[in-house]
């Protein structure tokens, strides 16, 4: 495990308190190879918001004090990160995890660039979302190293359907989730948990597992369980709930590694028996 922390030059990209493209490409281009590229491809799905994202950027010189705070957040949160998860899951990963300042990519983002493993995390996001404290970090961080953790033992499909997709999300978030949770060494651990929504979950468990089998046996869209735009009953990401609900389920008859390693057919038929239960 490498980090990278680019915060002493991340303010390279701001011109008179302004953030200033031009700069912001050559702090990009030095940061880390090819991470300007993949920046630059992500935020192409979403240039017509470039005004807001640009007051997003801008926010972030103007809240110092945040910043440094999720500087510090993101120092102790890193530290002998690779001995806690080595002692946790008996893995060594590969992977190198980077703060740095996107272009409202998102807070944290597990991918490659250039057939290297990452965890992006972008100050601007984190800011914006006011995830600057230690517990809010770790709960990032924590959460895209599960789905690295995933990437290792992953199954590959193929041909992937429109129900795999959807069990598929389902699953990646669990066990993501799993893993920040066990990390945390907290079950009850989900940063969505504000004004009431795990209990909420937990009283509406069966309707919850109900509709998502029903939407995946008549091949509709899901996107209502995932991302805090989107709603489920008026709660959002609800299926970050209801992955680690049915991965621990998973987890009474297999290791989480097993668990990450099994094929979407698999995962699938489990989740019939989880839902119906």
């Amino acid at each position: 495990m490498k980090i990278i922390d680019t915060y002493s030059d991340i303010f390279k990209a701001y011109e008179n308190g302004s953030f200033n493209k031009d700069l912001w490409d050559h702090y990009a281009s030095s940061a880390f190879p090819g991470l300007k590229n993949k920046i630059e491809k992500d935020f192409s799905r979403v240039a017509e918001y470039k005004d807001k994202i640009y007051t997003i950027l801008n926010n972030v010189q103007k809240n110092i004090e945040a910043a440094e705070m999720a500087h510090k957040s993101f120092i102790n949160t890193t530290k002998n990160l690779s001995v806690e998860i080595k002692n946790k899951f008996n893995v060594d990963l590969d992977v190198t995890i980077i703060l740095y300042l996107g272009l409202g990519n998102g807070a944290g983002w597990a991918t490659t660039i250039n057939n290297q493993k990452v965890v992006l995390i972008g100050l601007e996001k984190v800011i914006e979302l006011g995830w600057c404290s230690e517990s809010d970090m770790q709960a990032l961080i924590y959460h895209e190293l599960g789905h690295i953790y995933h990437f290792l033992f992953e199954h590959k499909n193929l041909i992937i359907t429109k129900r795999g997709k959807s069990i598929q999300q389902l699953y990646r978030e669990g066990i993501a989730m799993v893993f920040e949770q066990t990390l945390c060494d907290d079950t009850n651990r989900y940063h969505q948990n504000t004004n009431g929504w795990l209990d909420w979950c937990l009283d509406n468990d069966k309707l919850i597992k109900t509709d998502y089998l029903k939407r995946i046996k008549n091949k509709k869209s899901v996107q209502h369980f995932f991302g805090d735009w989107c709603s489920f009953m008026g709660y959002s990401d609800v299926g970050y709930y209801l992955g680690t609900a049915f991965v621990r389920f998973l987890m009474n008859d297999y290791s989480l590694q097993e668990i990450a390693s099994m094929n979407l057919n698999t995962v699938l038929k489990h989740f019939y028996r989880f839902a119906n239960q």
